[in-house]
């Protein structure tokens, strides 16, 4: 048979796992919540973009005629080097 001591070793080892085990779920349950916290901003630009999803048909050809419009002010914008590339794809078709 066992002995008392290994019986009571034995158990001091059960709860001691189980002790490590709830401040493992403690701390998945805090790392779940920054997780969901972190990523609200995604949910709220995806609750934005389809409230804006039906203008868009409509705003895409008023922007496109301010950047055609004022297409120095839009090379600015977007950098030189950027402005550069696009240019130089404009051209090369």
């Amino acid at each position: 048979m066992v002995s008392e001591e290994k019986l009571r070793q034995l158990k001091e080892e059960k709860d001691l796992l189980i002790a490590q085990c709830d401040l493992h779920r403690g701390i998945i349950a805090v790392e779940i919540a920054r997780t969901r916290h972190s990523f609200d901003w995604f949910s709220r630009c995806s609750e934005t973009f389809d409230r804006v999803r039906p203008w868009i048909p409509l705003a895409a050809p008023v922007a496109g005629f301010f950047m055609i419009r004022n297409w120095r002010t839009v090379l600015k914008w977007s950098g030189r080097t950027v402005g550069w590339k696009l240019l130089g794809r404009l051209i090369r078709f």
